[in-house]
């Protein structure tokens, strides 16, 4: 637990970082880690299965038969300035992958997020346009809609069901159209990793990652990473560059509850709370000691937090009678709960315990 001496030594660190996770995922580049806009190798094959037993590569190709239609290029244009003074259109290339009929398609933010023309090509080559409808910076996720469908869609996972060393399988579009749908394939070589991830407008971090080997090209953003089951348990978004066989894959459970009330509403509107917090991983970028469940660095005094009665340096341990260890993971009950829903907050104040009920609100506009 931290002491409000330390909270009082990191309160800068925190409102910085916290003005950074608001905006990540954006123009990921650095030498490590970095979002896959550096060109490495020529993209690899599906050969790469005969590594680890227990799938072969009649099992890999029963999962590209299963989850290929349902993946997308997404050929993007984005406004960056030019050296005239101006702006111009810059081209890039994506992935995505369907999770409704009607045409949602799940991806990262920095490939949709900002774009303003967005070319959806399918499996056989045809296109349809497609627009952004919903993008959030810090999770480095969007979704895009295409019009049309009925489309096939792919069955969503969970990462509770994956144990390190099991077997996994991406399919992207790295470097470009011409390598549309290339397959590679690897294990899971970790869970729960914990990334600082700096962008062009500050630090942030990325949480409770799926590390893997298979490898992520550019272009490889947004695509699934699926189980030997064919279920999409990650959406790929961050390599490192200076090493080989370092690849993320954000888990799906975080998309779940955002892509539920986009397909039955049609949009997502971000629960607020006014609330930044930090865990043991990111803790230990700033040689801070958490020692349980995870910290409130900075309350706003006009948000939800704040009404509900957290109070900077507050340790919540527990919500809606559920143990938190995780900010991706109090994040997430936070859109399960969603605008106008009840969260009971336990928490720790200098030793004594403290339950607080908070009510999220709209994100107010960044």
């Amino acid at each position: 637990m931290m002491t409000r001496q330390t909270i009082k030594k990191w309160t800068a660190a925190a409102l910085l970082l916290a003005l950074a996770a608001a905006a990540s995922g954006c123009q990921q580049s650095l030498p490590l880690p970095t979002a896959d806009s550096t060109a490495t190798q020529a993209p690899s094959g599906a050969s790469q299965t005969s590594i680890f037993s227990g799938m072969g590569s009649s099992d890999v190709s029963g999962v590209v038969e299963r989850v290929s239609p349902c993946v997308v290029g997404l050929a993007v244009q984005v406004k960056k300035a030019n050296i005239m003074g101006g702006e111009s259109l810059v081209e890039g290339i994506g992935t995505g992958v369907i999770v409704d009929r009607s045409g949602y398609i799940l991806t990262n933010h920095h490939v949709a997020g900002s774009a303003e023309n967005i070319t959806v090509v399918f499996e056989d080559g045809s296109k349809v346009p497609g627009e952004t409808i919903w993008s959030d910076r810090a999770l480095d996720l969007a979704v895009v809609k295409c019009e049309g469908g009925p489309y096939p869609t792919a069955e969503l996972g969970t990462v509770e069901s994956l144990k390190v060393g099991n077997p996994v399988v991406a399919i992207g579009t790295p470097l470009d159209l011409a390598f549309q749908h290339t397959v590679t394939a690897g294990v899971v070589s970790a869970k729960n990793r914990t990334l600082q991830v700096p962008t062009q407008e500050g630090l942030s971090f990325m949480e409770e990652l799926i590390q893997t080997d298979a490898p992520i090209n550019p272009g490889n953003s947004g695509g699934p990473l699926c189980d030997s089951q064919g279920k999409v348990v990650g959406i790929n978004t961050v390599k490192v560059t200076e090493a080989e066989g370092l690849g993320f894959a954000i888990p799906i459970d975080i998309c779940l509850p955002i892509v539920r009330e986009i397909v039955e509403t049609g949009s997502f509107v971000t629960p607020y709370m006014g609330l930044f917090t930090i865990d043991q991983e990111i803790a230990r970028y700033y040689d801070v000691e958490v020692s349980q469940g995870i910290c409130a660095m900075n309350v706003d005094t006009n948000g939800p937090a704040y009404q509900g009665g957290l109070r900077q340096g507050d340790c919540i341990v527990r919500v809606n009678g559920q143990e938190v260890s995780t900010v991706l993971a109090l994040r997430r009950m936070i859109y399960e709960t969603g605008i106008g829903g009840e969260l009971r907050i336990e928490y720790l104040r200098d030793g004594a315990e403290g339950t607080a009920v908070c009510v999220p609100t709209e994100k107010p506009l960044d």
